[in-house]
This record gives structure tokens, sequence and C-alpha cells, in this order.
């Protein structure tokens, strides 16, 4: 029975909406442009935003429906010309746009997933040649690894299924693409190094737990500090009754990770996702309410040079 309220808990949370920020090159004729994509799995589409002195802009359209997909994830690519969405439903799949002058986006391609499989969250790798995606009905092989070709479509790599644990929730890929890390039910992180080909093997150890200190609280969303040196974990508690925590984590120099101390920090409530400001020296959580009771937050950190 628990088993079951936690995964509808966690879905209801989960099956909303993915940001991402793209700011496109100046041309002879524009300034620099920033431009926001949000899926939307409610009606299937993707919204699209300009940036304007710090406020959003809707598009013209506002948004880009996917059909029948149910988007979740999303991920720009490196050069900005390309956005990939994961595709939840029914078959699965993952979706490739291409990004226009104006941020408006354009459907290219899609590339199905392996039979069974539920696309949940995808990353690209910093160097633009990879795409990883987290399966979330993966079984023993829930990490999905693609080659991104010269227009930006995907090409699965063999083996398109990489073996880790269950459950995996959101992925994450360091600053020279050389290891990927996904965060699993069951309080771990599983950690790959990624071969020159991007293809994954796991390190070792494979997988590492959060330290969160609390069997009910389970790890979702990571982020990378741009210096490659740290990765923080968001630990969401099951229990709507108790708060969760953020792991962090040091980066060995082959890329496994070392519990910091302490090895994890509480939060106030039920941190989902994470971001790491440029200089490295902040780190961001946003803090959703339990089934959409009320407004969210965000929760605020401090990390100090060479420690969080």
């Amino acid at each position: 029975m628990f088993e079951a309220f936690r995964y509808i808990f966690r879905r209801t949370v989960k099956l909303s909406m993915a940001c991402a920020l793209v700011t496109l090159a100046p041309s002879a004729s524009s300034q620099a442009a920033s431009f926001v994509y949000a899926t939307n799995i409610s009606n299937d589409s993707i919204s699209q935003y300009r940036v304007v002195r710090g406020g959003l802009a809707a598009l013209s359209p506002a948004a880009v429906g996917t059909g029948n997909q149910q988007p979740l994830g999303l991920a720009v690519a490196p050069d900005r010309r390309n956005v990939y969405v994961a595709s939840f439903d029914p078959a699965g799949a993952i979706l490739q746009y291409g990004v226009g002058a104006s941020g408006a986006l354009t459907f290219r391609s899609t590339v199905a997933a392996p039979s069974g499989a539920g696309p949940f969250s995808l990353a690209v790798s910093p160097n633009g040649r990879s795409v990883y995606v987290t399966n979330r009905f993966g079984g023993s092989e829930p990490v999905l690894q693609y080659t991104v070709q010269r227009d930006g479509s995907l090409l699965p790599k063999s083996p398109v299924a990489v073996a880790s644990s269950p459950g995996p929730e959101h992925v994450a890929v360091s600053p020279d693409s050389r290891s990927v890390y996904v965060t699993n039910d069951g309080g771990t992180v599983s950690q790959f190094t990624a071969a020159p080909d991007g293809s994954l093997t796991p390190k070792s150890p494979p997988t590492v737990p959060t330290g969160s200190g609390d069997e009910f609280a389970e790890p979702v969303g990571l982020a990378i500090a741009p210096d490659g040196k740290s990765v923080y974990v968001a630990n969401s508690e099951a229990f709507l009754s108790l708060s969760g925590s953020i792991s962090q984590f040091a980066v060995e120099p082959g890329g496994g990770l070392i519990p910091k101390v302490p090895a994890s920090v509480p939060a106030s409530g039920h941190p989902f996702d994470l971001v790491v400001t440029p200089n490295g020296r902040h780190v961001y959580a946003t803090n959703p309410s339990p089934l959409g009771t009320g407004p969210g937050t965000i929760l605020q950190y401090s990390a100090a040079r060479d420690e969080a």
C-alpha cells in the first residue's frame, strides 16, 4: 500500500513541466536573444518564450504540439540548434526540434525508444556528441544512449540500453563529457564512464548511496558544478509530513563520487530539481508543494570553495 501511494505522489509531482534556457549568439542585425522552453504533459505541448528584460514573452505560436506523446524531460544541444524531448507515452520516443532564428521550434525527427521503454529525463553531453535518457520501464537496463549525427538527429548506440540500477530518475553529464550520473529509486546514484564515442560503462563502484540517512527519501534531480568538482542531489521525502535533503559529493579525478562532510544537508520540504550558478558558489532547488496543494518555493544554499 505504501509503495503504491509513494508512486502516485511522486508521479503527480514529476509529470508536470521541464524547462530549459537557450541563448542564441548575436547576428549582424540583432542582439543576443534568450529563449525558454517548457514541456506540458497536460496538453502534449512545448511552450516557448523569449526573455524580455528578465520577463517572459510568448513566441508565436506560444506552444508547439507534440501529438499524443506526453513530453517530459527537455534538453538543449550545446550548439543551440536543436532541442530534444523525452516522450513518455504511448510507445516511448525522443523527439528532435530545430531552433529557428526567432527561437521558435520546428519538429525535425523522432527516434523510437526500445520496446516497452518509458523515456523520462535526458541530457546532452557538453561536447554535443551524445544524448543520454533515463528509462523508467527499463528494468535492469534503464539508461539509453544515442549518438548525435551531423543534422542533429539521434542514432542509437550499440547497445542502446545500458545495465544499471532500476528506477532511474534524472541524468547529468560532467563538463568534460567523460562521466555520466543517474539518480535511482532506492537512494543511489549510478556513475558511468563515457568512452570517446560516448558509450557508457559502469565505474567502480557502479553506484554510490546518497547518504541522506532516510530510507524513504529518494534522489531525484542532480546538478554538477561548472568546474566538475562537485555533484549535488535532491532527495525528495516520500512522506508528506517529513522533509528531504540535499546530498553532496566531491568528484575524484576519474569521475567517481565521494561523499562530502556532511554527506547531506537538510532541506525544508521536498526538493525536486537543482541548478548550480555559473560561478559554482550557489545551489538552488525547486520545492513543489505536495500534490499541488499550494505554491511551491525555491530553496537556496551557498557552496564554499571546494566544499558545499
